[in-house]
């Protein structure tokens, strides 16, 4: 059954399109029709289209990788109207047009759904073309970094939010983890995000913006205010993604913020420089290199002074080893004792109320209620080491270093090749398999204490074990040594 096309045209009239100069809506243009054929934006597009119904589940991730015929023929531009930018689109399905009433004819019309329309394409235009990439040091970054989010409105807000006849301090708290997992793990996120916004109303979610934990805690915190009396999400809800990552997975619906990084690094920046504090539920081997990648930046000695806790948390689900008791196992072989002020560890069995409880008194503890923290943390430091991005190769994983610690500068150079590391696994399992494909079967030998490199292997397998990796290749397969992006000498 063939799927008819249409052509829609989406005015850019919000904020962040007001007061450009002719040449700067030149420059825009030139950019969209330079990257008009763009895969990644192409997919990112239509992960978009496809976000209010979701009706292609997984088929975004072929539409990209290898042209599924409902996006093959979907191509965009930016066109100007009386002066006015809008972004045109070809060849998208019906099937992602959602029924709306035409304000003009007062007829039902098939339409992009508003929030695509207003808030999610708009801010694709604004992060992607907007600006040309930042080409200088990761460590010089920030001023850059803060001039795109500004333009999200995250750093322009009203900083105290009202709730039973009182006012809060906004406190943002950035949250990783998988979109892989059970409902159960779903039901406990959201309920930890409930419990965290019903005993401090101030609290605003940075997420991923996609499903899983990326979606949980807007559920839980939109729950919580709804009891509260307050309006929605909004301001509170901001959805952090990256261009590769986003044209294979949608944003969810209760994302009120969107900004779409360049790569990853500068991604897991905007986390860390947009929150007060850190929390990281179970997920699969992309959390695990977030994991690592917070870990690397909070234990710099240029970061020594910094106050940004960082939590672990999850709910157990029956008897036997966790997932963060593996996490912490693992992290104990590798550093010892020599990161514990870094993190903690917070696994329950039952409700969430005395980690919130925690949690909030440490607010209280350090001054966060009468002092409160700027939105924006412009003096974090980002090691190069952590903040430019990571292309695996076999010759860049050979050199990689993964040997026991015995000092704190060893430690922080382990944990740049560990998150270095997974971001390789990440891109075998995740990002681009076709592409370790290419490496020929060349499988680089990983270098450095054998506890520490089976440990790192162990983590990957139980992610595979577990489901909590989605697999080109069936699970079986995938459990092949041989058909590992490595190998460990002597294992």
């Amino acid at each position: 059954m063939s799927t008819a096309h249409a052509s829609v045209r989406i005015p850019l009239s919000e904020r962040w399109f007001d007061g450009l100069s002719q040449d700067e809506k030149t420059s825009i243009k030139e950019s969209a029709d330079a990257a008009s054929e763009d895969p990644k934006i192409i997919g990112a597009i239509a992960a978009m289209l496809d976000m209010h119904q979701r009706t292609y589940g997984e088929s975004i991730l072929s539409a990209t990788a290898n042209g599924h015929p409902l996006y093959d023929g979907l191509r965009f531009s930016i066109e100007e109207q009386e002066g006015n930018l809008c972004l045109a689109l070809s060849g998208v399905p019906d099937n992602s047009l959602a029924l709306a009433l035409d304000p003009v004819t007062n007829q039902l019309t098939r339409a992009v759904p508003p929030h695509v329309s207003q808030i999610m394409l708009p801010s694709l235009v604004r992060d992607v073309l907007l600006d040309p990439a930042y080409s200088g040091k990761a460590s010089q970054r920030e001023a850059w970094l803060r001039s795109k989010i500004r333009r999200t409105g995250a750093l322009d807000v009203e900083r105290m939010v009202k709730a039973n006849g009182k006012e809060y301090p906004i406190h943002r708290i950035s949250i990783q983890g998988g979109h892989c997992i059970s409902n159960a793990e779903y039901q406990a996120v959201a309920e930890w995000a409930m419990l965290l916004t019903m005993a401090d109303p101030g609290t605003g979610f940075v997420t991923g913006c996609g499903d899983g934990v990326m979606r949980a805690p807007f559920s839980g915190a939109d729950q919580a205010r709804t009891q509260l009396g307050m309006n929605g999400g909004g301001a509170k809800n901001i959805g952090l993604t990256e261009l590769g990552i986003l044209s294979k997975e949608a944003p969810n619906k209760r994302v009120g913020m969107h900004f779409t990084a360049s790569d990853i690094e500068a991604r897991m920046e905007v986390f860390l420089r947009l929150s007060q504090e850190g929390v990281a539920f179970p997920g699969g081997v992309g959390t695990f290199e977030e994991i690592m990648t917070n870990l690397g930046v909070l234990m710099h000695p240029k970061n020594s002074g910094i106050d940004y806790p960082f939590y672990l948390l999850e709910r157990r689900q029956g008897s036997g080893e966790s997932y963060m008791d593996r996490a912490k196992d693992f992290l104990n072989t590798c550093f010892g004792d020599k990161i514990d002020d870094f993190y903690k560890v917070r696994s329950v069995k039952g409700d969430f109320e005395s980690v919130v409880k925690e949690m909030v008194s440490e607010r209280i503890r350090r001054g966060y209620y009468s002092s409160p923290k700027p939105l924006w943390n412009e003096t974090l430091f980002i090691p190069d080491e952590i903040g430019e991005p990571f292309h695996p190769t076999p010759d860049r994983i050979s050199k990689l270093n993964l040997s026991s610690v015995t000092t704190t500068e060893d430690a922080f150079r382990l944990m740049v090749d560990l998150r270095r590391f997974f971001s390789a696994v990440v891109h075998w399992t995740v990002k681009d398999q076709p592409g370790f494909r290419g490496w020929n079967g060349d499988r680089p030998a990983l270098k450095g204490d054998l506890k520490v490199l089976q440990g790192a292997h162990d983590m990957v397998s139980s992610f595979m074990r577990a489901g909590r990796i989605p697999l080109v290749i069936n699970k079986e397969d995938a459990m092949d040594p041989r058909n590992f992006p490595y190998e460990i000498p002597g294992a």
